[in-house]
Formats: C-alpha cells, structure tokens, sequence
C-alpha cells in the first residue's frame, strides 16, 4: 500500500512576542516575561554588565549588518515595538542604521544618539500588518558602524468591540504636555474633555506616558468621568526606578480598558441631566508648582484617548 505524505502548515506564533535580543529570557521589574533570543539570523549577540541587574532589557543586544528576525505569526494587524539604548558611541553619526518590516522601510538612517541621547532607552512601535501567510521579517542594515537592537516586542492590535447597533465611536485624543501641572498642591485635576452629553456612554479610554525623571517620590495619575474614577492609579515613576539613578531615560506606560458593553458612564441619565466632563487626576509626594519636584512639567508627555458614543 502507498504511503502519502500530505504537510501540514506549522502553528502560527501566539502574541504577544518578547524577545530580549542577544540576551536570555527573564523577567522584568514590572513582570514582564521576556523570551531569549530567538527567531534571528546573523548579527552577533552582546552582553554589556553595566546594565544587568538595573535594566535587563537594555544589558544585552544583537548588532552587525545584515541581520534579521522572522517570526511566523498568523495574518492580522500587529503593533511592533523596538528597543533600544546607545551605550557604545558618543557622538551622533557615529552609529546610523535601517530598518524595514517586510521589504518596507521604519527606520531610515536611525541615529539613537542623535535621537535620545547616552544611554538612554528608546521605544520606537510601527503598526504593520501580516498577509498571505508570510509573517514578519524584521531587517536591520548598516550604515555607519552596525545596527543593533536590544529587544523587540510583536503585540496584537486588538479592535474596540463595536457599540450597540452599529453606532459609531467618539474618540478625542491628545497629549498634556508642558506646564499642565501647576498646583501649589500635591494633588491636581486636569480637564481633558469638557461638557459631555449626560447621555455619552465612555466604551474605551487609555493613557500612554513618557517621563524623564521626577523628584517626586509618588506620581500618579487617574482618570475620572462624572465623578466616577475610571481608570484605577497609575504609577507614572514605577518604570524608572529599575535604573537607579538621577535624570533616569524615558519610560513608557501604556493602559488601555474596554468599557463594559452598554457603558458605564453616567449610570442613570436624564434629559435634565447637566454635561459631564473627563478629568485627570494627578497625585504627587511635593507641590507641582515646585518645577524642581515635577520635571513632568517640562520635559513629559502624556497621552490620553476616551471613546464613546451617545445614546439614542
């Protein structure tokens, strides 16, 4: 009797991916859990003990030119996240390098001394999608020197679940920047979208921060709707206290919440019911007005996104 062989297409790779490139897997500060290097072909991989024990992601890399990875995940949309800190060179131009996801460039003649600086972390993320099965290559070339990458995250771009009866959502967006925190208070709400119909119901809201050092000791941030708080504390200065020490790099902070369906936000309207309005709500350790004890107020950006829909 003849014996067919009929191939069966290997599993996609599940997101989220963490790989910690050139480096083992380990878990961070914040209980991340990050996968050892894999998926990659050619560069060399790089161990610098400076960073060991305060910033595990950015103690190791891979770097050379050409190299690639390749991770074979399923067809769909995908948020591409890559890290990086310049501890080598100390001048811009010393180190210039590209990247391109599928054939399509991300990075043209990327200079992360020029960017950000010495040491210090920077996250760069490209929405890309996944098609005919192909996956996604990621390709770093040389220009000036070798590229490199300390690691790289491929997260899920995750749809808001549609609002009831084909409605469509409400978005505003922006970033409180500079001189947002001024209080001579350790506590300040700041409005971010005003005058809501009472008859909006928020489905998704989230908040992206980028912070260079502050002297607080606590820094939180939370939001509110109709005076009901619904994005929980967060701690804006948790990511910058695994490197121990002043004028630490920018770190991010990303949130984001669906909204039971239906809404949560207000509860029970009515036609006689006033606008309501979306605040945040900051908490320190010292007053804001106190620039030295808040340099979120010169140099930070947060992020903010509500969406929503009214009902009918």
């Amino acid at each position: 009797m003849p014996f067919t062989f009929t191939p069966t297409a290997a599993p996609a790779l599940a997101v989220p991916v963490r790989i910690n490139c050139g480096g083992p897997g380990l878990t961070d500060s914040a209980g991340v859990v990050w996968s050892a290097d894999s998926y990659f072909t050619g560069g060399t991989a790089s161990l610098d003990p400076r960073f060991t024990a305060a910033a595990p992601i950015y103690a190791s890399k891979r770097y050379g030119g050409p190299f690639s990875y390749f991770f074979p995940v399923a067809d769909g949309q995908y948020t591409v996240v890559l890290h990086f800190l310049e501890g080598t060179v100390t001048v811009a131009g010393a180190r210039v390098f590209n990247v391109a996801i599928n054939g399509v460039p991300v990075l043209a003649n990327y200079d992360a001394w020029a960017d950000v600086g010495f040491n210090v972390p920077v996250q760069k993320e490209f929405t890309v999608t996944a098609a005919n099965g192909v996956g996604l290559r990621l390709a770093f070339s040389t220009v000036v020197r070798s590229a490199f990458v300390n690691a790289i995250q491929i997260l899920p771009v995750v749809a808001a679940p549609p609002p009831p009866g084909g409605i469509t959502l409400t978005c505003k967006k922006a970033l409180l920047v500079a001189g947002a925190l001024t209080a001579a208070a350790n506590t300040q709400d700041v409005t971010v979208w005003a005058g809501l119909d009472p008859f909006f119901r928020i489905e998704h809201v989230a908040l992206m921060n980028r912070v260079i050092w502050s002297g607080q000791s606590v820094l939180t941030v939370a939001m509110f709707a109709a005076g009901e708080q619904i994005i929980p504390d967060q701690d804006l200065l948790a990511p910058l206290r695994w490197y121990d020490r002043p004028n630490s790099p920018l770190s991010t902070i990303m949130f984001s919440q669906f909204i039971p369906p239906g809404g949560v936000i207000p509860a029970n309207p009515t036609a006689a019911a006033s606008p309501f309005d979306v605040t945040l709500r900051f908490t320190g350790s010292a007053p804001f007005s106190d620039g030295a004890q808040a340099n979120l107020n010169l140099f930070g950006q947060l992020y903010w996104e509500v969406c929503g829909y009214v009902v009918q």
